[in-house]
């Protein structure tokens, strides 16, 4: 999850910030779809492409910056046991 926060967090620097989730090394796609996580002006959410299998995940810096906090919530209930 840290990989994955950190990874996110990137997105909060500047708009139009683009990074491939399915190509990250800690990341496994599943049947070759593939995700763009994309820091934009507003937030639109998961989103498919005209490419079959392709998506793109778009938010505001401070949705991502959320997500990122959400992640980070996550991973410390899961280091302590999920109390």
């Amino acid at each position: 999850m840290a990989l994955l926060r950190g990874a996110l967090r990137g997105l909060v620097g500047a708009k139009g910030v683009r990074l491939a989730l399915h190509a990250l090394p800690f990341v496994q796609s599943v049947e070759n779809c593939s995700l763009h996580v994309v820091s934009a002006k507003g937030d639109v959410g998961v989103v498919a492409t005209a490419t079959p299998g392709e998506f793109e995940w778009i938010l505001q810096r401070e949705s991502w910056l959320h997500v990122a906090e959400l992640l980070e919530c996550s991973t410390a209930r899961s280091s302590d046991g999920g109390s």
